[in-house]
């Protein structure tokens, strides 16, 4: 972030020859030899290389503070060097901290509370049938399907296919969750039967041994449900070849074999309906993920901008946070069959939009910290700066969920690039603020670019 914003407000500068100036030029050269010398994550870190980059930058501020106090103001690139000092301020306490964290020292931590959010949303009337109707269709036909089937593969235990189709259904949606999840479990229960019906024969006899075995599968598949759902699997079918052997006194090859094929005919049957059972595209519900995404960060963001100018309930902006968190999560996993396939055409965007809004996550998690500091001070006029702001946020949202619905051809975005130039304008110098107004909206200009580009990038046109 430093070095792009000193790319462009140095380019600036020199387009303004601000750079003629001989002081301002050596300071610029100082804070960035400096910068670039503070290695806070070498070993043999040296103080001095933190504190020479401190003195830089506390120099370019002397340097503002007296351009400032003259009576002849240099018209149209001040603020540049502001936004060079605030930010190189905020590379230095961030190195501070690392140090700090290095070193075990201990440090004041912002605790950040965990209550639930109220949610208050007036969904659109919808007249097409919900999701779990929907689901409840494919769970009756995959029923039908696999009792029919495990009448024909397994007479005797003719359940292994209705369970499996009604696990791959359960708790997915696309078409792709459903081929991964069914894939995967089929996998498992293959490498599980041959391991499992090796192991069943080995210890055979054995009871205090296989009751041994048992819990120890049934320790693993739930330690590593999390990590992979073939490891489960795998370990959830030995399970059953240690039971079968227990119970039943010996484990035959056509026992274990019938267990592998009805777990793949049951996965096959899942897929199936979801092909044709009222098909959710894998694409579509990765765009549904990033519309529910992006109806949280709207009144997130809305909020953090308003509470500069109103009071706005913190702990609820933390609980956004938090939620936004579990929100990335989920288009994560919705886009796992996309990424795993770099062959299809849609592998390439939907890596560029999970890059995008995870992008946009980080800088939404800084505004949960930032929206704890209180007491800013600026001139009456930013009031309506602020308001453009918000309402140019809420706009590009909206216009964004339109876009990825395919609704909103033609419309426009709004960059914030003249709201930021009246800000960094007429924002009170440090020394007359407690806070930092330029540093605290430097996330909400990264999050409303990224907002943009993503639009521009779906067919908007954009208004400056």
């Amino acid at each position: 972030m430093l070095i792009e914003t000193l790319t462009d407000s140095i380019r600036s500068l020199k387009n303004a020859n601000a750079l003629d100036i001989i002081e301002l030029r050596n300071l610029l050269v100082w804070v960035t030899r400096a910068l670039r010398d503070a290695e806070v994550l070498a070993h043999q870190y040296e103080e001095q290389n933190l504190r020479e980059a401190e003195l830089a930058v506390q120099a370019l501020r002397l340097l503002i503070m007296d351009l400032f106090n003259r009576e002849d103001k240099p018209a149209g690139w001040l603020y540049l060097i502001r936004r060079i000092e605030s930010l190189a301020n905020h590379v230095i306490e961030g190195g501070i901290t690392i140090q700090q964290a290095l070193h075990k020292v201990k440090v004041n931590e912002i605790e950040v509370s965990e209550e639930t959010p109220v949610e208050d949303e007036s969904p659109e009337e919808d007249k097409s049938l919900k999701p779990s109707t929907k689901k409840a269709f494919q769970a009756l036909t995959a029923a039908i399907l696999s009792i029919i089937a495990g009448q024909i593969l397994s007479p005797d235990q003719p359940y292994w296919v209705l369970l499996t189709a009604f696990i791959v259904l359960l708790g997915t949606e696309s078409i792709g969750r459903i081929y991964t999840k069914g894939f995967q479990r089929s996998v498992g229960t293959i490498i599980g039967a041959v391991i499992g019906f090796t192991l069943a024969k080995v210890v055979s006899g054995h009871s205090v041994l296989e009751i041994t075995l048992i819990f120890a599968a049934v320790f693993f598949s739930f330690y590593l449900f999390e990590v992979s759902y073939t490891l489960m699997s795998m370990f959830i079918t030995m399970l059953v070849a240690f039971m079968y052997d227990l119970l039943l006194g010996g484990i035959s090859f056509s026992l274990i074999s019938a267990r592998v094929i009805d777990t793949i005919a049951g996965a096959g049957i899942a897929f199936g309906v979801s092909l044709f059972i009222f098909p959710k595209k894998t694409k579509d519900k990765v765009a549904d993920t990033i519309i529910d995404y992006l109806q949280e960060l709207k009144p997130y963001v809305s909020a953090y901008v308003r509470s500069f100018r109103e009071d706005v309930n913190v702990k609820e902006l933390s609980g956004k946070g938090f939620l936004l968190d579990q929100k990335l999560k989920t288009i994560n996993v919705e886009a796992q069959s996309l990424i795993k396939k770099p062959g299809s055409p849609r592998h390439a965007d939907v890596n560029r939009w999970i890059t995008l809004f995870s992008a946009i996550n980080y800088y939404a998690r800084h505004l949960v910290a930032s929206s704890y500091r209180k007491g800013f001070d600026y001139p009456d006029e930013l009031i309506d700066v602020f308001i453009r702001i918000e309402e140019k946020l809420e706009l590009n949202i909206e216009t964004l969920m339109d876009l990825i619905k395919e609704s909103g051809d033609g419309t426009l975005v709004y960059s914030l690039d003249s709201e930021r130039e009246q800000i960094e304008r007429m924002a009170p110098p440090r020394q007359q603020s407690q806070r930092d107004l330029i540093h605290h909206l430097y996330f909400v200009w990264r999050i409303n670019k990224a907002i943009v580009e993503l639009a521009e990038e779906l067919g908007a046109g954009k208004e400056q």
